[in-house]
Parts: C-alpha cells; structure tokens; sequence
C-alpha cells in the first residue's frame, strides 16, 4: 500500500466503500467484469487481469503484483510473504547495513547512479533479503 500511496500521490480512496469513493466504485466495477470473465477469481502469470485505469501506468508485472494483492476475496489476496517472494519485488535494489569492520573492504558510495554502475562493473553484488521474520505464525492464507 506504501508504493501504491506513492505511485499516486496519495491514496485513490480512504474507504473501501462504494457509497463513500467514486475511485473505489471503478476499481469494483473493473474487478467485478473482470470476474465476470474468469469466475474462478484465480490470477495467474499468463492471464489476464482486471483494467482499472490509474493502474495502466504500471508494467504488467507491476500491475499482476498489485491486482493480487487488492483482490476483491480476501481469500485469494496473496500474503505479505508473497508479495515480498514475488520477482519484481525481489528486483528492487535496496541498501543494506554493512559490517565495515573489516579493514579489507572497499567502500563505495553508491550515491550517485554512476557509482551504482562502476559498482556493478567490478562485481559488487546487491544483497536482497525482503522477507519478513519467521514468527511461526501466518497471516493471510496458506498454503
């Protein structure tokens, strides 16, 4: 929700409630013709999706992401777990905290883009663990 508030700016509605947001009306109304079509409500990676306008901006694998994490079934919506696994998430370069301890390591300052590339040219490779803590509990639906 953070990067879908981001994307726009702000959120589309503050409620979930069609007497109460017109964005929220048209997302139902995409969602639900989408449905119309594919009844098992199941969103997979060849298949298609619901057309919600603001969302066209987005590539698709941007938009499967979103569309399944917001699915109208609460029971079909995919778990935090899941949208962190995903490979477009897993594609986002983030910082890490570094043990710089070591007189040995080379420090780079990665701000600025062309540092990020002469980086990238010697080797340097990015670090990405997304997923959340293991609490031995599981929110949303399992698998």
């Amino acid at each position: 929700m953070v990067f879908f508030v981001l994307s726009f700016g702000g959120p589309l509605w503050n409620k979930a409630n069609a007497t109460d947001s017109t964005q929220y009306v048209k997302y139902l109304d995409c969602f639900n013709k989408w449905l119309a079509k594919n009844p098992s409500g199941e969103m997979t990676k060849d298949g298609d999706y619901p057309k919600f306008f603001p969302f066209c901006q987005f590539k698709p694998a941007t938009k499967r992401l979103l569309y399944r994490m917001m699915h109208l079934d609460p029971s079909k919506r995919i778990t935090s777990q899941e949208a962190l696994a995903d490979r477009w998430v897993q594609s986002i370069e983030c910082c890490n905290v570094d043990d710089h301890t070591d007189p040995n390591v080379k420090q780079v300052d990665a701000g600025s883009k062309s540092a990020c590339k002469q980086a990238g040219k010697v080797g340097v490779h990015r670090l990405h663990v997304h997923l959340p803590i293991h609490t031995g509990s599981t929110f949303g639906r399992e698998y």
